[in-house]
């Protein structure tokens, strides 16, 4: 076989001139880069290299390295295949399909041909890659050849193209299938054309993929549109993602182009049974995906899916989860007890986790139970519950978090484990550690909004840490224009008379959850039953939790955060970290003639005490 022009200098000129044409062997000018074809095996020429003959003995080699790899992979995001087919007398590269000696072929840059030489009669066929993935269809195509006794291929069909797709005869009952899309009004509002369309079927093996969407890198699972919107993507970038329609699963790609993030929805045929986008159907979503991007066919005009965002490490496989006994239940659904596998060479963790409620879930139902999720992935503090991650990939959805195995906060003031002198002592703890927890999540510019000691966990670190993120949203601002789910008893006068809610709003429930850890969890304005007398004495300031009858009894600092806290005016109140001094100024809590040491003054002691100790031994002896 001889060639005019070596590989690269074909590609490059291939480029520019548009085809690069077959030669009979012999026919070649000499200095040229060509491989020519004798009996005792392939001599190689290059331009800076004389003719080398390989021999018997390195082909034996040769095919050694090669018995443990078939096929060698090039360019993992377009899948082309070059199968490496070893002979007695040489060494033949050949790809998937031939074409006849007269084609001609279009090179761009980056692509090559590889040809097959006969030394019988000095006949020569090339191929251009296809794009196709799966090896058998090479095995299959050469059976065939062999059938037909090694005959000339008729006609221009085993060259595809990644707009539009011609087939031959062997592969035309599963290219050509078409099907016609009879729109439902249901889906018309979200097309961009009225009638019926017919669609060209893919077949699974020519598609590119038989694997199961749940372990496909690129699918993000259950994700709602704003969520998809912040994660970060490079320009070309895509991921898939699931959500929900008038009831109805849908998939959608959402894709980064340039300084837009786009949104295009992957349609059903009105079977079920297929998955569309402009003009191919496929029996699965990843069949669509892998066709699309292996063979860079535009999703929509000029948007072309070439690479994918990689998942968080939050996002876990229901496979990495194992339930053991229920917990509880919320609003969403149940809370089980489970553990974490976090990978194969480490060990399973204890884990809480929370399982949305199966059955008839609307969209906005799965969207505020996965909010939670969303607010807590940017937390990392000893004070708040950690988070794991989300499972999403299927149903149940699922929230997994840090195990507490001591409870809440709320259970624990309801049934003390400890004296009440000790059991004090935690009190003050616990109320510091709230305050840290909720100094970081102020800083991450997020609310909580449902402060109370029902929401609070003592970890197995006896650390309280805050909890249930449910109605907490990423803004240091809210104006709420609805109150049903809102703790009205832990809500500040301007929350309940104009809406308005802010982090000095939640200083005034710190102060209200400071009442129920010094009273044992009671709860608050216990008096008032009805709600709605409690939000008109709270608008007009005559009732306040400083004129309860056990105030009188709390700890003196604790008193002076609860007058700070439960200030009438927002302005007037100090912020969570100025509120955290007050518990560090005094040199203890003093009731019952008993004084305890805060932990931070505490160390200074030690500190000082181990300083004089050490002056006095070496300076004074």
């Amino acid at each position: 076989a001889d060639a005019s022009k070596s590989p690269r200098t074909a590609a490059r000129s291939g480029a520019s001139s548009g085809t690069v044409r077959q030669r009979r062997s012999g026919g070649g000018s000499s200095g040229s880069s060509a491989a020519r074809a004798s009996n005792g095996g392939w001599r190689f020429y290059t331009d800076d290299a004389p003719g080398m003959k390989i021999g018997p003995v390195p082909v034996l080699v040769i095919s050694l390295a090669f018995i443990f790899s078939k096929n060698a992979r090039i360019n993992y995001y377009i899948k082309r295949r070059i199968y490496v087919s070893i002979f007695a007398c040489g060494i033949s590269f050949t790809m998937d399909g031939y074409l006849p000696n007269n084609r001609t072929i279009d090179l761009k840059p980056g692509e090559f041909i590889a040809r097959k030489a006969s030394t019988d009669n000095g006949m020569t066929s090339a191929t251009k890659p296809s794009y196709q993935s799966k090896k058998n269809s090479y095995y299959e195509k050469k059976q065939k050849r062999r059938r037909r006794g090694e005959k000339k291929r008729k006609g221009s069909g085993n060259v595809t193209n990644s707009s539009t797709y011609t087939s031959n005869s062997a592969e035309k009952l599963k290219y050509n299938t078409r099907i016609t899309l009879k729109l439902t009004s249901e889906f018309r509002k979200y097309l961009s054309f009225e009638k019926d369309k017919t669609l060209i079927k893919i077949e699974s093996e020519f598609a590119g993929s038989k694997r199961s969407l749940n372990i496909e890198p690129y699918y993000h699972g259950f994700m709602a549109r704003d969520v998809a919107d912040k994660i970060k993507m490079t320009n070309g970038q895509f991921l898939l993602r699931r959500a929900e329609i008038e009831r109805r699963q849908i998939y959608i790609i959402t894709v980064q182009i340039n300084d837009n993030r786009e949104h295009h929805m992957i349609m059903r045929t009105n079977d079920g049974k297929h998955f569309w986008i402009r003009k191919y159907c496929f029996n699965s979503v990843p069949d669509l995906i892998r066709y699309h991007m292996d063979r860079l066919i535009p999703i929509k005009d000029g948007i072309v899916i070439t690479h994918w965002v990689d998942k968080d490490l939050w996002l876990l496989a229901h496979d990495q989860i194992r339930l053991l006994k229920p917990l509880g239940s919320g609003a969403f659904g149940l809370v089980f007890a489970g553990f974490l596998n976090l990978g194969t060479f480490r060990q399973s963790v204890p884990v809480a986790i929370k399982l949305l409620k199966s059955g008839k879930m609307t969209n906005d139902a799965k969207l505020e139970f996965l909010r939670e999720a969303s607010i807590m992935t940017e937390f990392n503090s000893e004070y708040v519950i950690k988070f794991f991650g989300v499972c999403t990939q299927r149903d149940p959805v699922m929230i997994v978090l840090e195990m507490a195995p001591n409870g809440s906060l709320y259970d624990n003031l309801k049934n003390p484990k400890f004296e009440s002198n000790i059991w004090l002592e935690k009190k003050h703890k616990y109320a510091r550690h709230i305050n840290l927890g909720l100094q970081y999540i102020h800083s991450k510019e997020t609310l909580h909004r449902d402060v109370a000691a029902r929401n609070v966990l003592i970890g197995s670190d006896d650390k309280a840490k805050i909890a249930d993120f449910g109605l907490s949203l990423r803004q240091t601002f809210v104006v709420m224009k609805e109150m049903k789910k809102m703790p009205i008893r832990w809500l500040p006068p301007e929350t309940l008379t104009r809406g308005v809610y802010t982090p000095k709003s939640e200083v005034w429930s710190f102060g209200v959850l400071l009442y129920e850890i010094y009273t044992d969890g009671k709860r608050p304005y216990q008096k008032i039953s009805k709600n709605k007398e409690l939000i008109k004495k709270l608008q007009d300031g005559t009732i306040s939790l400083l004129d309860c009858p056990e105030f009188p009894t709390f700890p003196t600092d604790i008193k002076k955060v609860m007058s700070i806290c439960l200030r009438k005016e927002s302005s007037s109140r100090l912020l969570m970290n100025e509120v955290y001094l007050f518990f560090n100024t005094y040199d203890g809590i003093e009731t019952n003639n008993i004084k305890y040491k805060s932990t931070y003054i505490e160390k200074c002691f030690d500190f000082f005490n181990e300083f004089k100790e050490y002056i006095t031994k070496y300076f004074f002896n």
